[in-house]
């Protein structure tokens, strides 16, 4: 291997190194709070949870000009579905059951996940920060739903008794625990 090429592939490497640093710098760790697998299982059943997404297409359309169709191009925004989590039979999801207990105090850390949190509030109360700053609190038997990798949010229990959350996470099955929760940087302008 040339000298270039050394350099090309040990910038490379250094470039790598730093990212995943200042990724893993960045991160907002949790605070107060436990989290206790209950249990999982992995299903095969066929099971897709979508939210709408609004895109832009190009479509081609039909009009008439001096008399003759011609075929003309058109951008037009179009609502989809979008997938957060699909399951089937060549494609299986793990279905886990989690207790997390916040603390007076504690908080979550800004994360995400990489399938789709069904979540109820067994005691207390929490407040749920998204990235622009907004937040909403639920009080023991309310539920909050959140949607996948796209959807980053920190939990911050303000109130003066625990809180417990039971959680049921739909996730590509293989998902380790560790990776039920993706680590993400705190936005800014929003320091709840």
């Amino acid at each position: 291997m040339g000298r270039k090429w050394k350099v090309i592939l040990a910038s490379a490497i250094v470039a790598a190194a730093g990212a995943t640093i200042a990724h893993v710098a960045l991160a907002t760790t949790p605070s107060g709070q436990v989290g206790t697998i209950l249990g999982r299982g992995t299903t095969d059943r066929a099971l897709k949870y979508t939210v709408p997404k609004v895109v832009t297409v190009t479509q081609k359309v039909r009009v008439k000009v001096k008399g003759k169709y011609v075929i003309r191009k058109k951008k037009v925004q179009k609502t989809i579905d979008s997938p957060i989590v699909a399951c089937s039979t060549s494609t299986p999801c793990d279905v886990v059951q989690q207790k997390i207990t916040y603390a007076p105090g504690g908080f979550s850390g800004w994360h995400s996940h990489p399938g789709v949190v069904l979540a109820v509030l067994l005691s207390g109360t929490i407040t749920r920060y998204t990235t622009d700053c907004a937040h909403t609190t639920y009080n023991a038997g309310q539920t909050f739903v959140e949607l996948g990798h796209d959807e980053t949010m920190l939990i911050r229990n303000e109130g003066s008794t625990p809180a417990e959350v039971l959680a049921t996470l739909i996730v590509p099955a293989g998902t380790s625990n560790a990776e039920l929760r993706i680590d993400q940087p705190q936005p800014s302008g929003c320091a709840p």
